[in-house]
């Protein structure tokens, strides 16, 4: 613990061991919207997590005691990895179902090898048996890579992985401040400018408010949008659980 903290503060490595889980999923609830306010730069109360927790991740609660060894009361310690496999297996047709998916978003999800565009992804667990995947496994992967998924399902409500930047509705913001927004708000990082751009061309974003040569005040010399039509599509996109509108969300 670092000189001077708190010793009810904890870091992600604190809160994965705690409850039992990785610190890529533990730092992956902590960019949650709906995740208690940290006490200070990477740590947060302990008191505040415990709470959040119970009512947001109950399969993570009761937290591990502390003594070496000691099982967590009322839930077996967890494994990891292949020797993890339970005997429950679920195809692709039932992982779609329970998060809201789309087949197609779920196959997707399964050609993550985690070596692409973000450093965050971790590559999709490897089916246990034809065509079927460990439930468990499924679910650790969805927390830590798409937490905006596991939020709309535990939580019950859709949660922003980064709540976007305050502002007035009436903001006048570009094509690269609108990719911020939307990928922060569904993957916790900003969508490439090319990504953007194709989406714009196939109209699967929001058209702009306003373009050059519009005659309106004051003057712009690119597509803009309006920050509250950017919100308004971020919404969209959750109501819309995955549907073709908005690939960002899978």
């Amino acid at each position: 613990m670092p000189e001077g903290q708190s010793p009810t503060a904890l870091e992600p490595a604190a809160i994965a061991a705690r409850f039992g889980v990785s610190e890529k999923t533990a730092d992956a609830w902590t960019r949650l919207g709906n995740f208690p306010h940290s006490l200070a730069k990477g740590s947060w109360d302990r008191v505040d997590v415990d709470r959040w927790v119970q009512a947001n991740r109950p399969q993570s609660w009761p937290p591990t005691p502390t003594d070496a060894g000691q099982q967590p009361r009322g839930r077996a310690r967890r494994p990891s990895g292949k020797s993890a496999h339970t005997g429950r297996t679920e195809r692709i047709s039932d992982i779609a179902r329970r998060f809201g998916r789309t087949p197609g978003a779920v196959t997707a999800w399964t050609k993550v090898s985690g070596d692409g565009v973000s450093k965050r992804a971790t590559a999709f667990p490897p089916p246990v048996a034809p065509h079927a995947y460990d439930p468990d496994q499924v679910d650790a992967w969805v927390q830590a890579n798409r937490p905006q998924v596991w939020a709309a399902v535990t939580v019950g409500t859709p949660v922003m992985v980064v709540q976007p930047p305050e502002g007035h509705p009436k903001d006048l913001l570009d094509i690269d401040e609108y990719g911020a927004i939307l990928g922060n708000a569904t993957r916790g990082r900003p969508l490439a400018r090319g990504t953007m751009t194709s989406y714009y061309s196939r109209k699967q974003i929001a058209q702009p408010d306003r373009t050059p040569n519009d005659k309106l005040k004051p003057k712009v010399f690119k597509p803009m949008w309006y920050r509250q039509t950017i919100e308004a599509d971020v919404r969209r996109r959750w109501r819309t659980r995955g549907k073709a509108a908005g690939t960002t969300t899978s």
